[in-house]
């Protein structure tokens, strides 16, 4: 891929800016004899390598190459040649710090090490030169060495400093790097919705699960005036409730709130919120958003198959009983069970008798509750105590209507306990009335309904 003219310019200026200066100022003093007794072309070619070496081509070659520090060195090769043939050698050694400097800048914090050994090698290089006779120096000898020993050392301290400062610096931003793709990835691959919240409420980040939860990638809520349009209107105070409620809860709170989905339909969704207003870094609400509509609908068909009947639909014994606890006012209850139902299992199979019950259930449906008591007794309740009687004569005829199953025609009759509430009676005791008086109907064989009165309370419950 080519890399934009804007940015391959000052990436090439900033490779040449130095040496060029350095260029144009032994340039100047050459004439005056101040840049050393060589020709001006010695003096300069090692800077033109320089220049060439600090191309951005070659710096990228460098970062890639399992050599990336041999370049390196020879930068400081060359600017050992450089200070030393300019005569001005023992005073200009932190020139190789600066060197190390722009490596480490260019290259990484590892080139440090080679990089300074090298420096160090360069001046004992140019020392040992000048001690010898073979490099020229504008200091005398003894001066030289001193300046050039003084230089060694503080050249020495301030490179181990700027390495071990720029590894320590490296070091904390490849953790900063791998906790940031750590978190990345948990985000990423969590099911879980991850979402930021600004002190109103509204989503400043979306992780990439909500795209599967609602339908909608993250960058939709960007367009959208906030959440709550995507927040069921009755859970919206659940919304609000919890936003007033999470400052006092060091923990977070958990509620559950329905949310659109793009399908328009609502998905169940547990939401743990959490206060980090005080956090410069989120200076918000940190929410965990989780889909729990299967959960929640396998938490109601469980609620759902506690309270009632699997075959007739109608509610069980004990819902039966809780209904009537709930009301203020004792209805009345009819006590219903089948006769002639032994006969239709015992000859027609017990397919055909679960047929004739969730037909009698469904008779049962169209009064204010009526539940499956178990077998073939059923039970009604009727808040309209005063038509008891001729709700019962009622239901004893469409019981008796013919029942069809499989092309076959079935008969069934009923016989049904009323008992209406008085003062003190409990719900227990009004069932247990009308259990007794559905058996002073049976025992008459007459298929009828019998009203409870205390003379049925001193007869035998069973024949």
């Amino acid at each position: 891929m080519t890399r934009p003219r804007k940015t391959l310019l000052p990436r090439f200026l900033a490779g040449v800016i130095e040496p060029f200066i350095a260029i144009v100022v032994i340039a100047l003093l050459h004439p005056y004899g101040w840049a050393g007794p060589s020709p001006l072309w010695i003096t300069l070619a090692p800077l033109v390598l320089i220049m060439v070496l600090n191309q951005p081509k070659v710096l990228t070659w460098q970062r890639r190459s399992p050599w990336r520090s041999t370049p390196a060195v020879v930068n400081v090769v060359l600017c050992g040649w450089i200070i030393y043939v300019l005569g001005w050698g023992p005073v200009l050694p932190l020139v190789f710090a600066l060197v190390v400097t722009y490596q480490i800048r260019n290259i990484g914090a590892t080139v440090w090490r080679p990089v300074a050994a090298w420096s160090v090698a360069a001046i004992l290089a140019g020392q040992a030169g000048i001690a010898l006779g073979w490099i020229p120096s504008y200091l005398p000898n003894g001066l030289a060495q001193a300046a050039g020993l003084l230089g060694l050392v503080v050249t020495g301290m301030f490179i181990w400093a700027i390495g071990r400062t720029a590894e320590d610096r490296e070091g904390a931003e490849t953790r900063l790097r791998d906790r940031e793709e750590r978190f990345r990835v948990l985000v990423q691959d969590s099911a879980d919705v991850l979402c930021v919240l600004s002190p109103d409420g509204t989503p400043t980040y979306l992780s990439p699960a909500v795209e599967k939860l609602t339908g909608y990638p993250p960058d939709y809520y960007d367009q959208e005036a906030g959440y709550p349009l995507h927040v069921h209107p009755d859970d919206l105070p659940t919304v609000v409730d919890a936003l007033d409620r999470v400052t006092d809860s060091p923990d977070g709170l958990t509620y559950q709130v329905r949310v659109r989905h793009r399908e328009d339909d609502w998905r169940w969704t547990e939401i743990t919120l959490r206060d980090f207003r005080d956090k410069p870094s989120i200076a918000g609400f940190v929410a965990t958003i989780r889909d729990v509509t299967e959960r929640r609908a396998a938490q109601e068909r469980l609620a759902y198959d506690a309270r009632h009947d699997q075959l007739t639909g109608l509610i069980n014994r004990s819902a039966f009983l809780g209904e009537l606890e709930n009301l203020e006012q004792l209805p009345a209850v009819l006590f219903i069970d089948l006769d002639g139902f032994k006969p239709i299992n015992d000859t027609h199979g017990h397919r055909y008798g679960d047929a004739v019950l969730v037909a009698v259930a469904r008779l049962l449906e169209r009064y204010d509750f009526a539940g499956r008591l178990g077998g073939d007794e059923f039970a009604v309740a009727l808040p309209d105590t005063e038509h008891a009687v001729a709700v019962a004569e009622e239901l004893l005829a469409a019981i008796a209507e013919p029942i069809t199953v499989d092309g076959r025609v079935l008969h069934i009759r009923a016989s049904i306990g009323i008992a209406v509430p008085k003062t003190g009676t409990s719900v227990t005791d009004l069932l247990h009335q009308a259990d007794l008086a559905m058996y002073a109907a049976k025992r008459r064989g007459t298929h009828d309904a019998q009203l409870f009165s205390d003379d049925i309370a001193l007869q035998p419950a069973h024949n």
